[in-house]
């Protein structure tokens, strides 16, 4: 089938045509009382031929999902629902997973940014219990908003003990996880299939990775492994270093905007002189100088696997820029930006840099 998009507005959505896959509503906001959503979950309970909907930051609340949810019990052809960034609380959140326990078509839905805390989490949980369609739900950053932090944890970790394995392995993302949240998530996640973890924006220091790293010694089918904006140090770096030794599964590590120093940074630069696994390392918006850049420059100039190498938003001044621009021959793809080089090392970087990609 053809993709159609339609822009969908209060004035046109009664008049969807029958061809319309792809629905997308404009980029103003609806007003909540304006009887748009109840109009359009009339159109979907009727239309055959919609498979995505984009409803991404339109003041949808309660109400207005409560009647999108009754629409997808009957509808049978939307797979793709985009809800984020709307006002979506626990009743809402109740109503689509009720709703979703009969649906036969949805496989991927986003509420990413919405005010969901416990009972919604807890009943999404009893629903994916049932449904064997739904692959992806994507629940970031909704329980930020709740007043129990812990209380939410429990239930995350609860939703993943009672998860089935997949026949393939998945993905798992999560937000603001504390210290506390990574010892659970550790305890439910050493009998699961994940390919790639993402504890993003949280507050996990050098301790939480020390837990994590216990899983990490046993996790064979991990391939992505990202800890972007946390609170981690040199101690947390060199403990990933000491799990990388024997680690040959992971090729993604993400250990920007965090607190690594040149200590960290060299750590992780011995154990990449033999590990040949790791393509892409991140440590952006860290606290890396001249030692930790030299010790990095080393490995580039030696490991081939090492493909791309992010070091951009230190503390880097001329002399690690100088052994940084010395290896650029290689194939390596080296983002040195926004440090402290002057322009004639820096121009030299980029020479080389350029040079190297002709």
């Amino acid at each position: 089938m053809n993709e159609i998009h339609f822009i969908v507005t209060k004035e046109n959505v009664n008049q969807i045509p029958e061809n319309v896959t792809h629905l997308t509503f404009e980029k103003r906001r609806f007003d909540r009382d304006d009887g748009t959503i109840a109009n359009l979950a009339r159109v979907l309970e009727r239309h055959t031929n919609i498979v995505k909907l984009y409803l991404s930051g339109h003041q949808i609340d309660d109400a207005g999902t409560q009647l999108l949810a009754t629409a997808l019990e009957y509808n049978k052809s939307v797979t793709t629902l985009d809800l984020s960034n709307n006002l979506i609380r626990d009743a809402g959140a109740e109503a689509l997973a009720k709703g979703l326990e009969k649906n036969v078509s949805l496989t991927y839905l986003n509420l990413r940014d919405n005010l969901i805390g416990n009972c919604g989490f807890l009943a999404f949980n009893r629903m994916l219990r049932n449904n064997e369609i739904i692959e992806e739900i994507n629940l970031c950053g909704n329980w930020s908003n709740n007043a129990d932090k812990n209380a939410f944890e429990n239930v995350l970790t609860k939703a993943i003990e009672d998860m089935p394995n997949p026949p393939e392995s998945c993905s798992l993302e999560c937000t603001d996880v504390t210290n506390t949240g990574v010892r659970a998530l550790c305890a439910s996640l050493a009998s699961k299939n994940v390919s790639e973890l993402s504890l993003i924006n949280g507050v996990i220091n050098d301790i939480g990775v020390k837990t994590l790293c216990d899983l990490l010694v046993c996790k064979g089918t991990l391939t992505l492994l990202c800890l972007h904006g946390n609170m981690i140090g040199d101690e947390g770096a060199q403990a990933l270093a000491r799990v990388l030794e024997s680690n040959t599964s992971i090729t993604t590590l993400d250990l920007s905007y965090n607190q690594i120093e040149d200590t960290g940074a060299q750590a992780l630069a011995r154990v990449l002189e033999s590990n040949t696994s790791i393509t892409t390392l991140e440590l952006s918006y860290n606290q890396i100088r001249d030692i930790g850049a030299q010790a990095l420059a080393r490995v580039v100039e030696s490991n081939t696997s090492i493909k791309k190498l992010d070091i951009s938003f230190n503390q880097i001044e001329d002399t690690g820029a100088q052994a940084l621009a010395r290896v650029l021959e290689s194939n390596t793809k080296l983002e040195l930006s926004y440090n402290q080089v002057d322009d004639t090392e820096y121009n030299e970087y980029e020479e080389n840099s350029e040079s190297d990609k002709e």
